[in-house]
């Protein structure tokens, strides 16, 4: 029976790895493909950056020196590199909005479509690209690996243009990682998922396969979005079920909880409510009459407290207290008081 796709990309994103059936000569045979882990990132960066000064110093143009000459021929022009990132930006808008005008978004998708294939048909030759396919032939390499963990390829030199098996790797590769963010905010959400996730907690038991320091991007991504949930249904006002379900209803539900953490967290102001907070305040003041004002702020309650510390410390005929001796003789450790700084005479 086939397995529900759901459960195969929680699977993945445990495992970090996909497991792929290829073509041999000698028939088929099991391949590991796995996603880049940071550390491969960082090598795929400096094979990059490497293969683009190489081709540079073989003569081949900068991607941007090839759209001059491009625009000098008259077969690219400023207008058409200004309408790109005009719609990259248009396309981006678009998707991130809540009530985002389809028509339009398919419209703008479509033009970015054909002028991204127009420019990259005019740098394909260029030392960027090249430094790309580079990473590319590297990045098989590093993830490519047989059923026991062993790297199919040492380097790009290890290829075979009749490799059977490398051919059949190429028909997987490009369509192995197809999962996308909504897919990993589905799985990082699920029932299932936080199940175990809690009962790994508990037991204190790791069920990554790789190593902190091996975890792939989607592990990665996956391990922040579950964490983004817990501390959402761990909140005061949690999301409703139909908010934590949808991810752009959460992601507006999680706007919300940002501008009032930092509405909550505005000084108080003259004139403001009675303040019941979890952080004591100073409030500077210029005269007697604004700080009677100011210590009004309190709840009647942190008065008497207010009344009582101040009794304390002017019992002890100038002498230091401590703060938490002073807080155990209270016998208070919740409410916070708002206070008076003088700044008069």
């Amino acid at each position: 029976m086939e397995r529900n796709r759901d459960d195969i990309l929680l699977a993945y994103l445990l495992y970090g790895r996909k497991i792929v059936c290829v073509k041999t000569d000698n028939g088929m045979a099991l391949v590991q493909i796995k996603s880049s882990s940071s550390k491969d990132i960082l090598l795929l960066d400096a094979i990059y950056k490497a293969a683009k000064e190489h081709a540079i110093s073989e003569g081949f143009l900068t991607e941007n020196e090839l759209i001059q000459e491009a625009i000098k021929r008259n077969t690219w022009s400023h207008i058409q590199e200004k309408r790109l990132l005009n719609l990259q930006s248009l396309v981006k808008k678009y998707s991130s909005e809540d009530n985002y005008d389809e028509r339009m978004l398919r419209k703008f998708s479509r033009e970015l479509d054909e002028l991204t294939k127009k420019r990259n048909k005019l740098t394909e030759q260029s030392a960027e690209s090249i430094a790309e396919q580079q990473k590319n032939l590297w990045s098989i390499c590093l993830n490519c690996l047989t059923i026991d963990g062993e790297r199919l390829w040492k380097t790009p030199n290890d290829f075979d243009e009749d490799d059977t098996v490398l051919k059949s790797i190429l028909d997987h590769y490009n369509d192995t990682f197809d999962i996308t963010i909504s897919d990993i905010r589905r799985i990082a959400r699920s029932f299932v998922w936080r199940l175990i996730w809690t009962s790994a907690k508990d037991f204190g038991e790791n069920i990554l396969y790789n190593r902190l320091d091996e975890l792939t991007i989607d592990q990665q991504m996956f391990l922040r979005w579950t964490n983004i949930y817990e501390n959402a249904l761990q909140s005061i006002h949690p999301p409703t079920q139909q908010e934590f379900e949808d991810d752009k209803k959460f992601d507006a539900w999680l706007k919300r909880q940002e501008n009032e953490s930092k509405t909550s967290s505005t000084t108080v102001v003259r004139g403001g409510p009675t303040v019941d907070s979890h952080e004591d305040i100073f409030k500077v003041t210029k005269n007697p009459e604004e700080a009677e004002e100011v210590l009004n702020l309190n709840s009647p309650i942190n008065r008497m407290k207010l009344k009582r510390k101040m009794d304390i410390i002017n019992s002890r005929g100038g002498k230091p207290i401590d703060e938490t001796e002073l807080a155990k003789k209270l016998g208070e450790h919740d409410d916070k008081i708002v206070y008076v700084k003088r700044n008069y005479t």
